[in-house]
């Protein structure tokens, strides 16, 4: 897999202070932006996102999954309205998997410091992690946020070993020293 695909995670923070950071254009204006105590618009976060993973090849991977819960338009709409990102504990950092550059899988990931909205109550493994000296969280989060709907997670090719979302989870909770991932 390491040559035939490429792992992309996504995360709409990071790419905003990307483009800030190797000073581009939009990066000097998304800048501007932000030190106003404005937040940068719907329209300038889509368009940064299509960069990474186009509407079409994600409604492409789709296949015939039904839910609206798990479509491009909502998950984006959950960014774009704030209802998820730091400032509401769900931290995206998305999955994506590219085959010669084009999205054939992906899965919603989230980073959270805390248990709200998931629509469980772990509050008791939290303490009784911390009470063993480990950390509960930050924990990684495979869901749709706020959302009780059973729906897809592992969204791609049929054809593609779930084993390889996992293995990239485990590096990413090496990376991030995580302990804990929940698929809800």
């Amino acid at each position: 897999y390491l040559f035939k695909f490429k792992l992309f995670q996504l995360s709409t923070g990071e790419i905003l202070r990307n483009e800030i950071r190797n000073k581009t254009e939009l990066g000097i204006k998304i800048f501007s932006i932000m030190n106003s105590g404005t937040l940068v618009s719907d329209e300038i976060v889509s368009n940064l996102i299509e960069k990474f993973i186009s509407k079409k090849e994600y409604k492409n991977i789709l296949g015939d999954t039904e839910s609206p819960f798990i479509s491009f338009e909502f998950l984006n709409a959950l960014e774009m309205s704030n209802s998820v990102g730091i400032q509401s504990g769900w931290q995206p950092n998305h999955l994506g998997v590219y085959d010669k550059d084009e999205l054939s899988a992906f899965m919603p990931l989230y980073i959270k410091n805390n248990s709200h909205g998931e629509f469980i109550f772990d509050h008791q493994w939290s303490y009784a992690l911390n009470r063993a000296g480990r950390n509960y969280y930050p924990k990684l989060v495979t869901a749709i946020p706020f959302t009780p709907c059973r729906t897809e997670k592992f969204i791609g090719d049929s054809n593609l070993d779930s084993s390889y979302f996992i293995n990239s989870i485990k590096e990413l909770m090496e990376e991030k020293n995580i302990e804990t991932w929940h698929l809800l």
